[in-house]
């Protein structure tokens, strides 16, 4: 399993510094929200409609953003945190702060001890237009 995960995350790695042209990167089966009954979008990495970004690591465990790729009346791309232990996942919520301008990043960082995952706009001036604790 652990031979998987390091194999998985060295393709992710290497998937940051190539082109969307790349070779896909297939999911696991079964990746599931815990703040959400949707279904997990990706089911694999392809750097058009689906990426990584940020890997980063808190309390013995990666993470990763997953980033889908916008919609048609709304540029904002849907954003997700997977845990690359246990390959669940959780939904980062815009609600209703989210701008459409298409120019969002994801961020990861620590509260109070608390561990926080959210959505900046970087459109103008920075403004976290999503944030939410970390819950996998």
């Amino acid at each position: 399993m652990k031979t998987i995960i390091n194999t998985l995350l060295i393709a992710i790695a290497v998937l940051f510094s190539v082109n969307a042209t790349a070779k896909t990167i297939q999911l696991p089966d079964g990746i599931k929200y815990v703040n959400s009954t949707d279904d997990f979008y990706c089911t694999e990495i392809d750097g058009l409609y689906c990426q990584a970004k940020n890997l980063f690591k808190y309390k013995g465990s990666r993470y990763v953003f997953i980033v889908e790729q916008g919609g048609a009346w709304c540029y904002d791309s849907p954003m997700s945190v997977l845990n690359l232990e246990t390959w669940k996942a959780q939904r980062l919520e815009y609600n209703d702060k989210q701008l459409c301008s298409g120019n969002n990043k994801p961020f990861f960082k620590v509260v109070d001890g608390v561990p926080m995952v959210g959505i900046l706009d970087t459109s103008e001036k920075p403004i976290v237009v999503a944030m939410d604790k970390l819950k996998i």
